[in-house]
């Protein structure tokens, strides 16, 4: 009975992590006017702007760049795992998806939190003081870019019937060579 409730558990999170995914790739497509690490509607001036550090630097301790025995030395021994990443289920409502590179370190961490009594970070702990303007239903998303440190960081909400979910990214900007 634990394996069923297993499978549908992980077949719901990779559902979810599929529609963030292509939400994540829809919404980068309309978001190539982000600089650095600061969304504006206005056209740019003629200064250069200033740079912004990321907030986060890291999901639950796992950074881009980690090993996977480093990121199974800090959360435990996942849920799942296969070549390409690992899965953990947190009591706390909480999933946690890493996918891997073919150098087998981290290049993409995403942490769901799911339901009313879950503890998601505000979006000002994940993106600082970038502007947020949720649509008329609550949905939230911002993906904002640091080529200096060499990630981008996604905020997204929904208000689901089954309460808010909010899914947090951190993702290695791939550089063409």
């Amino acid at each position: 009975m634990n394996r069923i409730i297993f499978r549908k558990v992980k077949l719901i999170f990779v559902l979810i992590l599929l529609f963030a995914a292509a939400a994540f790739q829809v919404m980068a497509q309309s978001d190539d006017k982000v600089e650095n690490a600061v969304a504006t509607s206005a056209e740019p001036s003629v200064q250069k702007p200033l740079v912004a550090s990321p907030v986060l630097t890291d999901l639950n301790g796992i950074s881009i760049g980690m090993t996977d025995d480093e990121v199974r030395e800090k959360l435990g021994k996942p849920a799942s795992s296969d070549a390409t990443g690992m899965l953990f289920i947190f009591d706390n409502g909480e999933t946690m998806q890493i996918g891997l590179g073919p150098d087998k370190k981290v290049s993409i961490a995403t942490a769901i939190y799911s339901g009313k009594d879950s503890n998601a970070p505000d979006a000002s702990k994940v993106l600082g003081s970038v502007e947020l303007q949720p649509e008329s239903d609550g949905k939230i998303y911002k993906r904002v870019r640091y080529p200096s440190a060499g990630y981008w960081v996604a905020y997204s909400r929904l208000n689901l019937a089954s309460g808010p979910m909010t899914t947090i990214t951190i993702q290695k900007i791939n550089v063409p060579k």
